[in-house]
């Protein structure tokens, strides 16, 4: 109950100060997405919208189960991507427990590890919007927890959750099958064939991928722009928390586990921490192992001998404090980020005009939001069998910063732009402190084509005339 209610609680405070909206871009283009299978029956072929027109080839995990149970119960898919992702949130954390159980850690670091999970940014924020990650994690988690058993029904039940994956996350079942080989080779080499067995149902599963969807590159999947590691205390929207990497150091300190699986954790936790700063969709995995060296390091620093009782209280009640006064903060954060107000009034304004077929031009981070509009974008941050999206974003980058006539109508040209969105946040990512008479932003107020005809508070709209 508990954990429930605190998972609920950005959507809650987001509703509270008088928002209805979703939390994050992504919930836009799964609403978006279900509402169509859910009232055409059926996964159609080609989505016109995304990209100007791309085959559908979404990862129709999450899709599925949300136009599924909105066709059973009822409740809206709007409804649905707020209360599901609480309910898969509070199974996570119950299974974390059992998780941690099999692996024989002290009650103590248990709790603790399961406290520091659940109030960690990147679990509250995959609890809180309407993505497949927390489905991903879950099945991770179930997946390691039946596969922990020697059982036969233990075995079909991990296939089953192992194998469900790549249909919710086509990129968490890549590295879950090279985690689940780490620890059977260096952890449990009894339960070898099993995971040969699981991995070539992946090579399976990903041959279907790659035989109806075409081959996978790496470099489609959604990267970072950045190469700093995402601290969420400073700034970043979707990062460790810093009071938990400081004590997952300490719990590295002292692993009173056997050798085998502290060579698995020094081997994964590096990987990991390679991979979740180029794709920060495996953050919330990282998070895992984050949190236990998390749980087992506050542990250690309450069993240390301390020279003063007294500072060894205050040091470990300063810490508990700081990571719930950290939570508190971020979920505060978590209900302000995109969609804001303003920027839901641009999408109803766009959603009011024009027709479907019109395209409207903006940084990809708001290209789901133009969908939803009903209308097709240049862009949009679901990069993976996007038709030729490094040609579109080096076309895009080259327009957001011209200086040139002749390329701003090439580019209005090539594309069949009929409006131009900027909100805030992406005027300032672009243009930040740069002069404001050069670039795109100079057209728009001064070339005849350009007619401003949407302005609030965060989001502007110009129409784009022959």
């Amino acid at each position: 109950m508990a954990s429930s209610l605190t998972l609920a609680i950005p959507n809650l405070l987001k509703t509270y100060k008088g928002d209805e909206g979703l939390i994050g871009d992504q919930s836009y283009l799964y609403v978006r997405l279900a509402e169509y299978v859910a009232a055409n029956n059926q996964f159609p072929d080609y989505d016109q919208l995304s990209f100007q027109g791309r085959p559908f080839k979404y990862n129709p995990g999450w899709i599925f189960l949300l136009a599924s149970l909105h066709s059973l119960v009822g409740l809206s898919i709007s409804a649905l991507s707020k209360i599901l992702p609480v309910i898969f949130g509070v199974l996570t954390i119950i299974f974390f427990f059992l998780l941690l159980r099999r692996f024989k850690l002290l009650n103590s670091q248990i709790t603790a590890a399961v406290f520091i999970f659940l109030l960690s940014p990147p679990f509250v924020y995959i609890s809180s919007i309407s993505s497949p990650l927390v489905v991903a994690i879950l099945l991770s988690i179930l997946g390691f927890y039946f596969f922990s058993f020697r059982g036969k029904l233990s075995f079909v039940l991990s296939v089953f959750c192992f194998s469900l994956i790549p249909f919710f996350m086509l990129f968490y079942g890549l590295i879950i099958m090279v985690l689940l080989l780490i620890y059977v080779v260096i952890i449990d080499r009894q339960q070898l064939k099993k995971a040969l067995l699981i991995l070539f149902l992946f090579l399976l599963i990903y041959l279907y991928f790659i035989i109806f969807l075409g081959p996978i590159n790496l470099s489609d999947f959604y990267a970072n722009e950045n190469t700093e590691f995402p601290i969420a205390e400073f700034g970043a929207a979707y990062g460790i928390s810093l009071f938990g990497l400081i004590l997952s150091f300490f719990g590295m300190y002292k692993l009173y586990f056997k050798k085998q699986v502290k060579i698995f954790l020094y081997l994964s936790l590096p990987i990991l921490i390679f991979l979740s700063i180029k794709y920060l969709e495996l953050i919330p995995l990282l998070n895992i192992l984050v949190s236990v060296l998390a749980g087992i390091g506050f542990v250690n620093l309450y069993k240390m001998k301390w020279e003063s009782h007294l500072i060894k209280r205050v040091t470990l009640v300063v810490l508990v404090i700081s990571i719930v006064a950290s939570s508190l903060i971020y979920v505060n954060r978590l209900t302000t980020i995109n969609p804001s107000v303003s920027l839901i009034d641009g999408v109803n304004y766009l959603e009011s005009i024009g027709d479907p077929t019109d395209t409207v031009f903006a940084h990809y981070s708001l290209g789901y939001y133009i969908n939803y509009a009903g209308k097709k974008n240049v862009m949009d941050s679901y990069f993976l069998y996007a038709p030729n999206f490094k040609k579109r974003l080096y076309d895009s980058n080259r327009f957001f910063y011209s200086e040139d006539v002749v390329l701003i109508d090439k580019f209005i040209k090539d594309y069949s732009i009929d409006y131009v969105l900027f909100d805030k946040d992406t005027y300032n990512l672009l243009y930040g402190e740069k002069d404001k008479n050069r670039y795109l932003p100079f057209f728009l107020s001064n070339y005849k084509r350009f007619r401003l005809v949407f302005n609030n508070t965060e989001v502007s709209i110009w129409r784009v005339y022959p």
